[in-house]
């Protein structure tokens, strides 16, 4: 079967047209995973395009997501974004996916910063055959503190700030789906101790990766490489080992 690879993907939500890049392996009827980019980023975030190659070598699709108003997606950034728009764009472009019949059905998402926590939402609310956060705050409130001292609030509506927009942990055990939290040990932005609450309150199984020293946009090199060593591990146990591999 002739396909174009990647696949521009059109994903329609709250009236705007969403953009999204589809990457497939040779392997029929692949498990996918969905990658959800931070905040003021993109579907060209560098980690989104290093794990759309590492995990389609290793027989499992990957979708880059452009949330509304970011990279080629409709919408206004400055007008449009908030935690629960994000979330709805991600719970749109699932259904879209699981309706299609090239893929095995099983489903990871991987996000980075804001989009881990949106993940992590969405993972909450729908379980996942596995989920990879890197970054991910866990209680909004201290991430409006960071914006705002950065001055970073003007480039966001006021609605992105209402506490019915954002994102808390919620009580009790969290339970979204096979866990795997990814932190620099030395974030400026989103602290350490966000990754480590997110584990504490995680069932099994989970696992904790903490890169000493390590930043927000994951600058170093080294920890670059054992990033993406770890989640590719992670999704290949969860989406293929655990599955049969693709197309069960």
């Amino acid at each position: 079967m002739n396909r174009k690879n990647p696949e521009q993907i059109e994903i329609p939500v709250d009236g705007l047209a969403l953009s999204a890049t589809l990457h497939l392996p040779e392997s029929p009827r692949p498990p996918l995973v969905m990658g959800c980019h931070g905040l003021f980023a993109d579907a060209e975030s560098p980690k989104q395009k290093a794990l759309a190659g590492a995990l389609t070598r290793a027989g499992i699709a990957f979708l880059r997501l452009d949330h509304r108003g970011c990279g080629r997606s409709g919408g206004s950034f400055r007008e449009l974004t908030t935690f629960a728009a994000r979330l709805r764009d991600l719970a749109a472009a699932r259904r879209l996916m699981e309706a299609r019949g090239d893929l095995s059905g099983a489903v990871g998402l991987f996000g980075s910063s804001m989009g881990g926590a949106v993940c992590l939402a969405q993972a909450l609310a729908r379980p996942v055959a596995a989920i990879a956060v890197y970054a991910a705050p866990a209680f909004a409130e201290q991430l409006f503190a960071v914006l705002k001292a950065a001055g970073d609030d003007k480039r966001l509506p006021a609605a992105f700030f209402r506490p019915e927009n954002s994102f808390q942990l919620p009580d009790g055990p969290l339970a979204p789906g096979p866990l795997l939290v990814l932190h620099g040990g030395d974030d400026r932005v989103v602290p350490v101790s966000h990754g480590l609450e997110i584990h504490r309150r995680a069932v099994e199984p989970k696992r904790l990766v903490i890169f000493p020293g390590g930043d927000h946009p994951l600058s170093e090199p080294g920890h670059q490489a054992l990033f993406l060593a770890e989640v590719t591990e992670f999704f290949v146990r969860h989406l293929l080992d655990k599955n049969g591999g693709s197309g069960n």
